[in-house]
């Protein structure tokens, strides 16, 4: 493991990618962010699922129509919606944290963030995925992104992928590592604000 964690009931380790039905997902680059270090934001992340039954990763707004395509792609097929994240973040300016203290609920209503959970972006408003648990990966293990269609630039943004199996093979290999896969749950993406 790149990193050690000690947290009861959030998360599974030694887990392998064949544990997850991987044909269609999310997925991302992740990093430190605004100078929190990744082992200290899923450590913090795993936290907020054990109080709160939920934690918030927040990612920009301006590729929110393309997550959510992928993850209603998923809901259809009433299979599990995963976001797989892989090494490669970077980190953003310290000087544009804002911290987020509202969500809209699938109703439409704002609800105050639950005290326990920390949710920062670089923009007053941003979106959030929903996630349930966040399940390490064995070191070393790869996601070959030749794998899946990805030919449509609109699925490669700002570290976010969306990804379909392929039937074919490719020679063309891109391998990224894994860090974890996080299972969301309903409703998977919500919008978070300052105030």
């Amino acid at each position: 493991m790149f990193f050690e964690l000690r947290k009861n009931g959030c998360i599974v380790m030694n887990k392998h990618l064949k544990d997850f039905n991987l044909d269609h997902f999310v997925y991302m680059c992740v990093g430190p962010h605004v100078g929190e270090p990744l082992p200290h934001i899923f450590e913090r992340k795993c936290k907020e699922i054990e109080d709160c039954g939920m934690s918030l990763w927040a990612f920009s707004s301006g590729i929110y129509k393309n997550v959510k395509k992928c993850i209603d792609q998923r809901e259809d097929q009433n299979s599990d919606v995963y976001a797989v994240f892989i090494k490669g973040g970077k980190d953003t300016s310290t000087d544009k944290k804002k911290t987020m203290h509202y969500y809209t609920d699938e109703n439409g209503k704002k609800v105050l963030i639950p005290n326990g959970i920390n949710v920062t972006a670089t923009a007053s408003k941003a979106k959030a995925l929903v996630v349930e648990e966040y399940y390490f990966i064995n070191d070393g293990e790869v996601i070959d992104t030749s794998e899946y269609d990805n030919d449509d630039p609109e699925k490669f943004i700002r570290g976010f992928g969306f990804l379909n199996k392929k039937s074919n093979e490719n020679d063309k290999k891109t391998e990224h590592e894994v860090i974890c896969v996080a299972k969301l749950k309903s409703p998977f993406i919500v919008q978070v604000t300052e105030k």
